[in-house]
């Protein structure tokens, strides 16, 4: 459900934002065609046992969007940083700090 907010906003605004995280987000079909080919800094992180958002929708995104990068942790599922609190973190701030010096 968060792809359906998130997605447009990154489409629309997305030359306001240092970068985005996508944490198993829903929706990518829907914005394929939108969202190919902004550059805009991005983390999608999911879960390897994600049963509600399929692994390939972090493919499908890191392939439209060419400054992205994934992330799975491993024995999570779509609510992976609950799961994974700390690998999370870690990943989350690296992120973050990279975005910050960009």
């Amino acid at each position: 459900m968060s792809g359906s907010y998130s997605l447009p906003f990154v489409i629309n605004h997305g030359d306001k934002l240092a970068g985005f995280v996508a944490i198993a987000t829903v929706g990518i079909q829907r914005f394929q065609t939108q969202l190919e080919g902004i550059k805009l800094p991005t983390l999608a992180i999911w879960g390897s046992n994600d049963r509600i958002v399929p692994l390939a929708q972090a493919d499908l995104l890191v392939k439209l969007m060419p400054n992205s990068q994934k992330v799975i942790l491993t024995n999570a599922g779509h609510a992976c940083y609950m799961k994974e609190t700390e690998e999370f973190h870690e990943h989350f701030m690296k992120f973050i700090e990279s975005c910050r010096s960009e």
